[in-house]
């Protein structure tokens, strides 16, 4: 009886006592028709078309840095090099046509000065001035491309 008695007074007080709002978690990272978008390997980038005149206007003043910001694998295996904060899709049409993706998630590429192959990992910079690889926390503000 004494149980009883306690149980529907917990149920009473529960009743009575309003109940605080929930925060919602909203969306972590994307919403679901971004979601779909990049499971598909759809993209929406305008630099792809201009990509052939943008880029003899860039080295004609001079070489902008190559900063390696990662690698993202879909759901579907397809993989993708982010360079200068765009997305390129690896083994198809890319801008910057020597890159590759290696192991770890790392890239190899070729710059077009040197004649050996540099290895970088996700967050380093290139610069084409010096042919130096550094951690981006290293470079100067004005010598990093703005996203």
């Amino acid at each position: 009886m004494n149980f009883c008695k306690s149980l529907a007074a917990g149920l009473l007080l529960a009743l009575l006592v309003p109940n605080a709002p929930a925060d919602e978690f909203g969306t972590l990272f994307t919403t679901a028709s971004q979601r779909a978008r990049l499971d598909s390997g759809i993209r929406n980038t305008t630099s792809g078309k201009a990509g052939g005149s943008g880029g003899t206007a860039q080295t004609a003043q001079a070489p902008l840095p190559l900063r390696f910001n990662g690698t993202l694998i879909g759901r579907s295996g397809q993989k993708e090099v982010w360079i200068n904060g765009k997305p390129e899709l690896h083994n198809s049409l890319r801008r910057h046509p020597r890159v590759n993706l290696v192991r770890n998630g790392n890239i190899q590429f070729r710059p077009a000065a040197a004649g050996s192959t540099r290895l970088m990992k996700p967050g380093q910079v290139y610069d084409p001035q010096t042919g130096a690889v550094s951690e981006a926390y290293q470079q100067a503000p004005h010598n990093l491309q703005p996203e």
